[in-house]
């Protein structure tokens, strides 16, 4: 027993090494997991089965908190699961099948039997599970350019008019240290406006005073509909960071505005976040782009208001 323990220990040593070895060959190289297929998977969960361990400490088997409901530890590729849910018996035999059309009555109990070589179990629990589909190719440069120029001409004269309109989370205030103003962010993804008020807005405040008080508009991030490049953040550029002309006000009440912004970019900037470039050093020319052409924008943003 000694010697083949012995033994083990040498050869597990020597596997190590060896792995350790190739592995420091790049240490630079970065792994890649890239999805080689895309899978829908009918399952049947009939139970996690009672395993002893069968380790040889004082503790096994149990003791050592390895035995138990376990399944085989498996390597295989990464599967993202975007979906899991109950399905009908009727539904699993659907999508089996890879039909549209219900299967006629009685037959389902037939196509699983002859599926699976047994009858399938009454009251037995079906999950669907749905991986997440293959990512796309990451765009050139000059191919995330050519896709935003031909989305800027798809705007025409009336340029980019975009309609939010948010039930629960808005615009969250917070005071700025020191001064006695207020700004307001709204944020999700793809948005992120900004509002500055001169002093604190409350849910009871008048429409009046909510005007008086408004002192800028920053338009940080907006979306870009129908403008979907792979690996690229694009972005519409205002001329300044935050103005307050062709803003307004158009109504507020219960703690809850309504704000439309008519005004206008100057260019339409594209990056690819993937690359990190050091402060102050120049970001190569294929990870972005800018097209400065003018186009105008007409805003409307209907969402709660409250402090933090």
């Amino acid at each position: 027993m000694l010697r083949t323990t012995i033994l083990f220990c040498v050869v597990a040593f020597l596997f190590g090494t060896v792995a350790v070895a190739a592995g420091s060959r790049d240490p630079g190289k970065k792994s890649k997991l890239d999805t080689l297929a895309v899978h829908r998977t009918i399952a049947r969960f009939e139970g996690a089965p009672y395993r002893l361990c069968r380790g040889l400490t004082a503790f096994c088997p149990d003791r050592c908190g390895h035995s138990g409901e376990i399944t085989p530890g498996l390597i295989s590729p990464v599967r993202p699961v975007v979906e899991l849910r109950k399905i009908s018996q009727q539904e699993a035999d659907r999508l089996r099948a890879g039909a549209t059309k219900k299967p006629a009555a009685g037959a389902r109990e037939k196509k699983a039997e002859s599926r699976s070589g047994r009858p399938a179990p009454r009251g037995a629990v079906h999950l669907a599970l749905v991986s997440a589909a293959a990512p796309k190719k990451k765009a050139t440069a000059a191919e995330a350019e050519a896709a935003a120029k031909k989305w800027l001409d798809s705007l025409g004269d009336k340029g980019l008019i975009l309609v939010e309109k948010a039930d629960e989370k808005g615009f969250v205030g917070e005071k700025v240290i020191g001064r006695s103003s207020t700004i307001f962010n709204y944020q999700k993804t793809g948005w992120w406006v900004s509002l500055g008020f001169s002093d604190v807005i409350e849910a009871d405040t008048p429409l009046d005073v909510v005007r008086k008080r408004l002192k800028y508009v920053a338009l940080d991030r907006l979306p870009t509909p129908g403008l979907d490049v792979p690996g690229w953040e694009i972005r519409p550029r205002t001329p300044v960071s935050s103005f307050r002309d062709g803003v307004e006000i158009v109504d507020f009440r219960d703690g809850r505005i309504r704000v439309r912004v008519k005004s206008g970019f100057f260019a339409l900037y594209g990056r690819d976040p993937s690359v990190l470039v050091p402060a102050d050093a120049p970001s190569p020319k294929s990870a972005y782009f800018m097209i400065r052409q003018k186009f105008p924008l007409d805003l409307t943003i209907e969402a709660p208001l409250a402090m933090k």
